[in-house]
């Protein structure tokens, strides 16, 4: 089962409690068109991630998703702490190297960019559906394993 540390080490070591409270379990991921499954991964865009527990759906920056001409297949209603909103709904594959696994299918256009956040893609509640995930405060550490079995 392949594993990923996604937490903070400072420069001499020790774990950055600061930087995983400000920017939340991060991992980097590849965004690219939605293609079938079974074929090679068409060239993408590396960017980080935020594991967002609060998050149903999994969502990307909008202007990325645009940028990668991913295609508008829906709309959705979103709410948040402002309230409701409708988004349009991108097809893509998002690719979780170190945890050799990919997210295919909708992703709800939000604009994080915009928002000044740090991440171009929310993983929600629908990837962490296929993980494990462990928050260690403590160590500022979240570890995340993927259902995939080591071959």
């Amino acid at each position: 089962m392949p594993l990923a540390d996604t937490g903070f080490i400072d420069q001499d070591g020790r774990p950055d409690h600061a930087l995983l409270v400000r920017f939340g379990p991060s991992i980097e991921v590849v965004v690219s068109t939605l293609v079938d499954p079974n074929q090679p991964q068409p060239e993408g865009h590396a960017t980080h991630a935020l594991i967002d527990t609060g998050a149903t759906q999994s969502c990307i920056d909008i202007q990325l998703a645009e940028s990668l001409g991913l295609p508008i297949v829906d709309e959705i209603t979103l709410g948040g702490a402002a309230g409701a909103k409708r988004h349009d709904v991108y097809a893509a594959r998002v690719t979780i190297p170190s945890l050799e696994i990919a997210q295919f299918g909708p992703f709800a256009g939000v604009d994080l960019e915009g928002g000044e956040q740090a991440h171009r893609v929310l993983l929600g509640r629908t990837f962490l559906q296929g993980t494990v995930m462990i928050y260690d405060g403590l160590r500022a550490q979240v570890t995340i394993a993927s259902a995939r079995l080591a071959e």
